[in-house]
């Protein structure tokens, strides 16, 4: 790493210059960087493909708790708890009702549905942010479909 000739005061002091820039040219600048590289897009995109794992793997996991119904009554109330804090009261009702009938009647092809579905949408949550990573760095893909989509599928 290069050492600096400047001070640790004068380095300071050009951090907040800002390099000449008014600080409405930097935030035009940052914005106009915003607006072309879809930034909200790509992150309104990420947050959905996201959002949408989530259910499956409740469904995965709440039917697990069911074949294991001794341990799972303990999870599965811990579990609920924590969502009665941060969901509004009907939200959290409809929850609660949708998650006793899947408890109630879980079997192994629930278990197995759960899986394939989470796996699915983790893998395309996970397909999205390698396409976002890609265009913030402006690399175009250049592996093959199937490599893409079944890379997230991979564990270190």
């Amino acid at each position: 790493m290069a050492t600096s000739k400047l001070t640790t005061k004068q380095q300071v002091e050009s951090i907040w210059d800002l390099g000449g820039l008014i600080p409405l040219r930097l935030i035009k600048n940052v914005w106009k960087q915003i607006d072309e590289d879809n930034v909200l897009g790509l992150a309104a995109e990420l947050a959905y493909s996201y959002l949408l794992a989530i259910f499956p793997f409740l469904l995965f996991l709440l039917s697990v708790f069911g074949l294991f119904a001794a341990r799972g009554t303990v999870l599965r109330t811990n579990l609920l708890f924590y969502f009665s804090e941060v969901l509004p009261p009907a939200a959290y009702e409809l929850l609660s009702k949708t998650l006793d009938e899947i408890t109630k009647n879980s079997t192994g092809g629930k278990v197995t549905l759960g899986i394939v579905l989470a796996l699915w949408a983790a893998s395309g949550g996970m397909t999205a942010m390698i396409s976002a990573l890609n265009q913030a760095y402006g690399v175009r893909e250049s592996r093959s479909w199937l490599k893409v989509h079944a890379m997230p599928l991979q564990s270190d």
